[in-house]
């Protein structure tokens, strides 16, 4: 029986002379096998004869014959030298060898062995037309011949179940061998083998191509971006659906990179390694700060806020007049000079109105407010402004007779709680009268408060019933020096809340009305002692 395989020719390796180690391939030479069958009676000793064609290779100088019971793991070698024909005697009747050779240099230096021959000693020999074959991740179809003798049988075994044979899984004599290698999910590479009479055909298989794909953020807002099906690696093919998320202070901007536009969700699909990039900006509300005639607000106009972030305005009256009322948003804060948006997380509007100053009436008197009240005119006709120019505290009204004035109604209004008032006023110096009255306690120590006018205290834990009862009229003068345009009182609580009237503010014509730190105190009529 003749028979080829394939006997790599020598390889260079810089000098390599390790006994018995194979070179590298770098050319193949066919030789023609012929296999002489020796065989005595069964249970004794068999021989074959293995013969093939010398190599044309010019450095080759001899031959190694090897042999064993197990694929590539032989236990025997012969070194023929320079034949090429080679008598293996001693072989066991009914035991499998397998059978290759090697060629080698002066130096002592072996190709890599040839393909394999798997012989039965007093039986039928096989060999493959090769001994790998390789395939992409996507698989394929592929086929390997099969030589041996007339009635030979043999079986064809897969030892994978992505290597299946379609074809001719059993026959006897030659014959082929038809097989499938399916598709590799897998990033990983893969090896089986097809064994046929127990000769070894390996597949190789590579692993499937896989994309990463890559999400960045980018802009000074916050947010996520997530992608269905979330993984480290896509397989080609794959469809993935991103979503921009941004928090509660920001705004997704758009996408930038495989992904495009403005709207929150994107799908692509996996057909190389893809970057995104999704931009978040933080919120911004605006403020619309505007201003009436005769004055200005501090910045004007629509001011754009970031979110969670503070805007200040400071509101400024022309000369000649006050600021009359400020609004947030359509509500009343007062006359206040400046006003501060803290932890912006919405829009909002700032309005400021203006009032030329009073005129004074008599020619000493600069200004009168009706604390918590309408406009009132006293007996002696001095005209009281309806409430204003004033920050914090709630106003309040009461119908309980007011005793000690003849003005009981001016008293029967009040702003309290902890305020201040910013009256504007030339500068100069001023005689202040503060009405009070109780109307809400009927005992000691229930609302004590002080009072301060341009940052000095003129009434030190004031107690309105220990000092007049309920319900009875009671004014505190005192003079202060007004530099900057505004006076300033301050009404700071100590227990329950710090209350007030009305406020009458005169130009100043003597000497001053009290000492340092107290006022002076006015009854219209004999006030509680108890």
């Amino acid at each position: 029986m003749a028979l080829s395989f394939r006997l790599p020719s020598l390889g260079r390796l810089n000098g390599d002379s390790r006994p018995s180690s194979h070179r590298p391939v770098t050319c193949a030479l066919f030789l023609s096998l012929a296999l002489i069958f020796c065989l005595s009676t069964l249970a004794h000793p068999a021989q074959v004869t293995v013969q093939w064609d010398p190599s044309v290779d010019p450095e080759v100088v001899g031959y190694k014959v090897y042999y064993g019971t197990s694929s590539r793991q032989y236990q025997y070698a012969v070194d023929v030298g320079g034949t090429t024909t080679c008598t293996l005697s001693s072989l066991q009747e009914g035991v499998p060898y397998y059978i290759a050779a090697t060629a080698y240099d002066a130096a002592r230096a072996e190709s890599d062995f040839s393909a394999e021959i798997f012989y039965t000693a007093g039986g039928c020999v096989y060999s493959l037309s090769s001994v790998s074959q390789s395939f992409p991740s996507a698989g394929g179809a592929g086929s390997v011949s099969l030589s041996t003798g007339a009635g030979c049988a043999w079986t064809a075994v897969s030892n994978a179940a992505w290597i299946i044979l379609t074809s001719n899984s059993s026959g006897s004599g030659n014959g082929s061998v038809a097989f499938t290698v399916a598709s590799n999910p897998t990033s990983n590479s893969r090896t089986g083998t097809l064994t046929i009479a127990g000769t070894s055909l390996t597949i190789n298989q590579q692993g499937a191509t896989q994309y990463i794909l890559s999400l960045n953020r980018t802009g000074s807002g916050f947010g996520t971006v997530t992608a269905v099906p979330a993984a480290a690696v896509y397989s080609p093919g794959t469809a993935v659906t991103l979503t921009a998320s941004p928090d509660a202070s920001s705004t997704f901007a758009g996408w930038s990179g495989a992904c495009s536009g403005t709207s929150p969700t994107c799908s692509l699909t996996m057909d190389a390694n893809k970057t995104v990039t999704a931009a978040f900006n933080p919120k911004a509300f605006s403020i619309v700060a505007s201003a009436g005639p005769n004055g200005a607000i501090t910045p004007q106009g629509t001011v754009w806020v970031n979110y969670g972030a503070s805007q200040s305005f400071t509101i400024t009256p022309a000369a000649g007049y006050g600021i009359s009322d400020v609004r947030v948003d359509g509500i009343s804060i007062g006359a206040v000079t400046s006003y501060l948006f803290g932890n912006v997380m919405a829009g909002h509007t700032l309005t400021a109105s203006f009032a030329a100053l009073p005129s004074p009436a008599p020619a000493d008197l600069t200004l009168a407010v009706n604390a918590g009240g309408d406009e009132y005119t006293d007996r002696a006709g001095v005209r009281y402004l309806a409430d204003r120019y004033f920050t914090g505290g709630s106003a309040d009204l009461s119908s309980a007779p007011v005793l000690g004035t003849g003005d009981p109604g001016l008293y029967q209004s009040e702003r309290y709680g902890r305020f201040s008032y910013a009256l504007p006023v030339p500068n100069g110096s001023y005689d202040v009268t503060l009405r009070f009255v109780e109307s809400a306690f009927g005992a000691r120590n229930q609302r004590v408060f002080d009072v301060q006018a341009e940052g000095r205290v003129v009434l030190n834990a004031l107690d309105l019933y220990a000092v007049s009862g309920s319900n009875t009229a009671v004014d505190f003068t005192f003079t202060v020096s007004v530099g900057d345009g505004v006076l300033n009182l301050d009404f700071l609580p100590r227990k329950g809340d710090a209350q007030v009237s009305a406020i009458l503010v005169k130009t100043a014509t003597g000497p001053s009305k009290n000492p340092p730190g107290r006022a002076k105190r006015f009854y219209t009529t004999q006030a509680r002692t108890d």
